[in-house]
């Protein structure tokens, strides 16, 4: 991909969020193939975090579940080369926010089959962020916990034919605010040696968005993305996609039993426990997905 081909189509996001300089579409002239590209902040490029996104999204790279990285780009060092970007592939029917708000603005509850197969490709993708093409964990990939799951970052695309149902794809975004284990561990290890060393304390985390955020904040586990893959269902349930933080989880779950059916509640309620321990692990998730959700 030439960088020179690429033409902006519009702007997406309408400010700067906290680790981007914004979110356009462009067009890639040669090929006339629409691409999403995310300016970094030049702080965020200095300092490592835009090339550790980067190379967690080429660790990723290749999963149906997950967004393609097609390019980058990075400052040569010199003073007046301030900028950086990734190019990623274009989603055409936009995020699961949209989908939520467009149901509440129509008074329009989410099938549940739709919820059950959301739910599902969720799983997968924090799946592969924790074990990669393995089936257990596995010293050979360096596990990737997401830490901002919310339905902002989850993309829509095309149609796909699924035992639930038919679907847009569904495809987990924003890697900004991702950690490998290796960076966690090393940070650990440099702390022992060093208590004084300037190094985050490993496993701690500056969650990007507050609401979306689990109980053990800031401290993160390989169950904190389990809790938020529960509060993007628990926003399709409610066709609600801001949670405040006063809100009650559990009862805002259990009005809707009228409307979607126990098994999914329950399911959904079990990601959203207090303790990470009493939270469904990402294999447990996936196989009671499976074994509860429709035609099983």
């Amino acid at each position: 991909m030439s960088f020179s081909s690429l033409q902006v189509v519009r702007q997406l996001s309408v400010d700067a969020a906290e680790n981007n300089e914004g979110i356009f579409l462009v067009r890639d002239q040669a090929n006339n193939r629409l691409l999403i590209e995310k300016r970094f902040k030049l702080f965020d490029i200095w300092n490592g975090f835009a090339q550790r996104e980067i190379d967690i999204l080429f660790q990723l790279r290749g999963h149906r579940n997950i967004t393609s990285i097609e390019g980058y780009y990075l400052h040569d060092g010199t003073p007046d080369d301030t900028k950086g970007s990734v190019w990623l592939e274009y989603c055409d029917q936009g995020t699961l926010e949209d989908s939520i708000n467009q149901h509440d603005d129509e008074d329009r509850k989410i099938p549940e089959p739709c919820i059950w197969y959301v739910f599902l490709q969720l799983a997968e993708a924090v799946r592969y962020c924790q074990m990669g093409p393995f089936n257990a964990p596995c010293p050979q990939w360096d596990t990737i916990f997401h830490l901002d799951l919310n339905p902002s970052n989850v993309l829509l695309e095309g149609e796909v034919e699924h035992r639930f149902g038919k679907f847009p794809r569904v495809l987990l975004a924003d890697f900004g605010c991702s950690m490998r284990l290796s960076t966690q561990m090393e940070n650990a290890r440099l702390l022992e040696e060093n208590p004084e060393a300037d190094v985050p304390l490993p496993f701690t985390c500056d969650w990007q968005n507050a609401e979306y955020s689990p109980p053990e904040t800031p401290s993160f586990n390989l169950r904190s993305d389990i809790y938020q893959i529960g509060l993007v269902i628990y926003c399709m349930i409610v066709t609600d996609s801001a949670i405040s933080p006063n809100t009650d989880l559990v009862q805002g779950l259990w009005s809707e039993g009228d409307v979607y059916t126990a098994p999914l509640l329950r399911l959904v309620n079990a990601c959203l426990e207090n303790e990470p321990a009493r939270r469904p692990d990402i294999i447990q998730l996936i196989q009671m997905i499976v074994s509860q959700g429709p035609n099983a």
